[in-house]
């Protein structure tokens, strides 16, 4: 890649949950991700990678199996964080898991920025990790609704 040119690398996680990745419908699963950071830490291309936080399903568990896979490797030169997943990029299932949370209450809300987060991921808890993950050096958290107004 080097010699191609490439000068960066962004890797996708979104998240290290094996549970949480068959859950997204992703086709690679946490070994994968250990190679690739293990590849991208031997090279000499800095690389950054992006997390995705509060898919459907998504606990505080999950987010702690992803977040032990990452922080064992060599830090990247950036981590993404992103809180909350914006509902008109996604799948029919995950508006209807919107939906039965209460968290899209009618399709109109689409075009307007509506974000859903897990159910299974309490506030206090989502608050503590929000400042945790803010106060590490090299971590940008993209705080969406419903967390972005209480910051």
């Amino acid at each position: 890649m080097r010699d191609a040119g490439c000068d960066y690398v962004n890797l996708a996680v979104e998240t290290a949950s094996e549970e949480m990745l068959r859950r997204m419908g992703r086709g690679y699963k946490p070994k994968h991700i250990r190679q690739a950071l293990t590849s991208l830490s031997k090279s000499d291309i800095p690389f950054g990678i992006s997390l995705l936080i509060g898919a459907p399903g998504e606990t505080p568990e999950t987010i702690a199996e992803t977040l032990d896979l990452v922080d064992s490797f060599q830090m990247p030169l950036e981590t993404w964080v992103t809180i909350g997943i914006c509902l008109w990029t996604h799948h029919q299932e995950v508006l209807d898991d919107a939906r039965k949370a209460g968290q899209l209450k009618n399709d109109r809300e689409l075009f307007d920025g509506a974000y859903y987060i897990s159910p299974e991921l309490p506030k206090d808890y989502m608050l503590e990790l929000i400042e945790a993950l803010g106060a590490i050096e090299n971590y940008t958290v993209q705080v969406n609704k419903p967390y972005a107004e209480l910051r």
